[in-house]
Order: C-alpha cells, then sequence, then structure tokens
C-alpha cells in the first residue's frame, strides 16, 4: 500500500535528496534567460545581479575570414538595418529551398554565390539541390 506525502513533508523530503541544496544554490547563478521582457513576474524577481542577459543571437557568417566560419556570440549582429532579424535568414537549408522554388540555383555561378554567402560546401549544396529536384 502506497502512501502519499502531505506538501511539508514533501518539500522536507526533497530537501533531504543528495545534491539538493546545491543545485538550489548555483540556480539562482545560472545565465540562461527564458525571457527578457523586464516586466513580468519571473524577470521582476530575477535574482540576477549582472547586466541584463540578451538572448543568444542566431549564427552569422564571418566574411572576413577564409573558409566556412561564423562570427563570435559577442560580435553577432541582432538587428539587420535596424530590424529584428527574419526567422530562418541565414538557415542554409531553408534558403536553398526558397531559392530552389524560384530557380536560383541552376547554374554553377549561382551555387558558388549561394556557397560564399551562407558558408556551405559547394559539393554538399549541389548534393542537397539535387536531393530537391528528385
Amino acid at each position: 500500500m502506497k502512501t502519499f506525502l502531505s506538501a511539508t513533508d514533501a518539500k522536507e523530503a526533497k530537501k533531504q535528496c543528495p545534491g539538493w541544496n546545491s543545485f538550489t544554490k548555483l540556480k539562482s547563478f545560472f545565465e540562461y534567460v527564458k525571457c527578457t521582457c523586464e516586466q513580468c513576474e519571473i524577470c521582476a524577481t530575477n535574482t540576477w545581479v549582472g547586466p541584463l542577459c540578451r538572448k543568444v543571437p542566431k549564427p552569422y557568417p564571418d566574411y572576413a575570414c577564409d573558409g566556412f566560419y561564423y562570427l563570435d556570440v559577442k560580435s553577432t549582429p541582432t538587428e539587420v538595418d535596424g530590424q529584428p532579424w527574419p526567422i530562418d535568414d541565414f538557415w542554409p537549408r531553408k534558403q536553398a529551398a526558397d531559392q530552389m522554388k524560384e530557380n536560383k540555383l541552376e547554374s554553377e555561378e549561382q551555387l558558388d554565390t549561394f556557397s560564399k554567402k551562407y558558408i556551405v560546401e559547394k559539393t554538399k549544396l549541389r548534393k542537397y539541390v539535387e536531393h530537391l529536384t528528385y
């Protein structure tokens, strides 16, 4: 026969669990931010004492480097021309699918331009285009 704990007994049982105290203290130091509105109850009661954390921006290609590299998180822009990035802005699969619908990935020159802009190997891009075609 199972016995159920009262709310008070359940809280006490949690406190006896190994590591509970450590995780309780660590919880206030995590930098993960679910919300950054600064107005809701979660943001108002936040115990974080550092500067306000912003959401991590999406990867942005680093055109200054040779090869396939993205900018560091701290140097990644969060806006383009004063507007937030559109969804799927630099996701190569989504952009390739959209450009395939518009017949913009048919020539080698178009594949080369796409490869440089979205930092994708040309051979892999060609295979993906073939996959979408058939």
